[in-house]
């Protein structure tokens, strides 16, 4: 998906349109996706869907009628965000509860915790809406945005390069 944005980003920019319309699309789809495979995962009841499905409409709302199609949407991004991690809190929790503890090693924990730090630290940057914050200088000419997207991003990468390096050893093969 992220690939998808950017090969989109590179085709507005071509045409000198907003790069804001495939970047909201992608946050979009994004939080989304995350949403329904967390609820999935969990082995919710169909009620819980409700999640994914009512910030689908948020986020589509806030699109047309909030920030716009021309602005980044940060509520957009900060409200699926906090979705997501009031979902993934909620059932570690009853995990710990009930004291399965294997649930904590599973490579498929692993993957649903992948997003969280990525969440959780970009939606502190976005929710300042200040881009001169984001652009004040924190370690010579490294920018505060550019370090906590690096920093969020390498976490969330090596996350999932994990997952993916645990469900492909025999012991968790299908």
């Amino acid at each position: 998906m992220s690939l998808l944005s950017e090969i989109g980003s590179l085709i507005l920019v071509y045409h000198n349109v907003s790069i804001n319309y495939a970047y909201n699309t992608a946050l979009l789809l994004h939080h989304t996706l995350w949403l329904l495979l967390i609820v999935r995962q969990f082995g919710y009841t169909k009620q819980l869907y409700l999640v994914p499905v009512s910030f689908f409409i948020f986020g589509v709302c806030n699109l047309i009628f909030g920030e716009g199609i021309d602005n980044f949407n940060c509520n957009t991004f900060i409200i699926g965000s906090f979705m997501y991690l009031i979902v993934f809190i909620a059932e570690s929790f009853r995990q710990l509860q009930r004291e399965n503890f294997d649930f904590f090693s599973a490579p498929s924990y692993l993957m649903l915790f992948a997003p969280v730090m990525f969440f959780l630290g970009l939606s502190f940057e976005f929710s300042f809406r200040n881009y001169e914050l984001g652009n004040s200088l924190v370690f010579g000419l490294v920018r505060l945005y550019t370090f906590i997207s690096y920093f969020v991003n390498i976490i969330y990468y090596t996350f999932l390069i994990i997952y993916i390096v645990k469900v492909n050893q025999p012991k968790y093969a299908r």
